[in-house]
């Protein structure tokens, strides 16, 4: 007798079980292979139809939109043979047409109908639990690697990259003074620098903005640095760039608070720390509410 293992392999009628159901999912019309092939084949699922255990039948009709009455013949004879083994029988994945057919054949009287294989198993198959564990192994794997990854997130977060983002913002503005100095004789490599800095810039103001709607405030200073200030300070000359250095100060110095968890220096040095070409380095200095108050007394 043919085992289940072989008739996964069948070239006309491949089945498969899945609990006490055998679903079968005929590869095309009868035109298209031998009627030796299809006999042998045939043969072999009706007797494993007529062991003393019933099964349910479903056949599935995914695999082509029409069914010559041969074919619509050999699987109704598969259908007869559950059915008097005390099986239930369905069919799944009818094209219209198909449907047209099997109605007019009054099929659709004896052959329960569903739209879907997953429909028709819900439906007639009963499954013991250790089953559709197994089945379902790659969709608990997958659930399983997401919420793993999830909590890796969120217990052992990603190292922050706004320091390397400050640096290289600090860097580019270095690297535009110095440019600015030489006058005219570099603006051809000037423009070539702006270019380079617009393409790095952008998936960064990206990642940025994403962060800063998320309520990031070192994100949000950074966005507002490279986006508002950075970028404009190319064209600008006189005092628009001077002001858009020193709003470029502020908001980097500001950003340096979450950054390093220090106290901001003076926007003032900052700018001036800019203009004489020099990188502006967080401070490191506290200064508690205490003493500043007893100042101001």
């Amino acid at each position: 007798m043919m085992s289940l293992a072989k008739a996964r392999l069948h070239s006309v009628f491949p089945l498969e079980r899945i609990g006490d159901t055998l679903v079968v999912t005929p590869q095309g019309d009868a035109i298209g292979f031998s009627s030796a092939q299809i006999q042998v084949e045939l043969q072999a699922l009706e007797r494993m139809l007529e062991r003393p255990a019933s099964w349910n039948l479903i056949v599935d009709l995914e695999h082509t939109n029409y069914f010559g009455s041969e074919m619509i013949g050999h699987i109704n004879r598969m259908g007869v043979k559950a059915r008097s083994s005390g099986g239930r029988i369905a069919m799944c994945n009818a094209s219209g047409d198909m449907r047209d057919i099997l109605h007019v054949m009054k099929l659709n009287q004896m052959w329960q109908m569903f739209e879907s294989r997953r429909e028709a198993l819900s439906a007639i198959a009963s499954v013991p639990v250790g089953e559709r564990l197994w089945a379902a192994r790659k969709w608990m794997a997958g659930l399983a690697t997401v919420i793993a990854v999830t909590l890796a997130i969120a217990y052992f977060p990603w190292p922050s990259r706004h320091k390397d983002y400050y640096e290289r913002f600090m860097s580019y503005s270095n690297e535009l003074r110095e440019l600015r100095s030489e006058g005219r004789r570099n603006e051809g490599q000037r423009n070539g620098f702006r270019k380079k800095v617009e393409r790095d810039l952008e998936p960064i103001l990206r990642e940025l903005s994403k962060q800063s709607m998320e309520g990031d405030p070192a994100a949000a200073y950074l966005y507002v640095a490279g986006r508002n200030c950075l970028l404009p300070m190319f064209n600008a000359n006189g005092p628009a760039r001077e002001q858009l250095e020193r709003d470029f100060a502020e908001n980097m110095s500001r950003a340096a608070i979450y950054i390093e968890g220090v106290d901001p220096p003076d926007v003032a040095i900052v700018a001036d720390s800019l203009t004489k070409n020099e990188t502006p380095k967080p401070s490191r200095t506290r200064v508690s509410r205490r003493s500043s108050s007893s100042r101001e007394r």
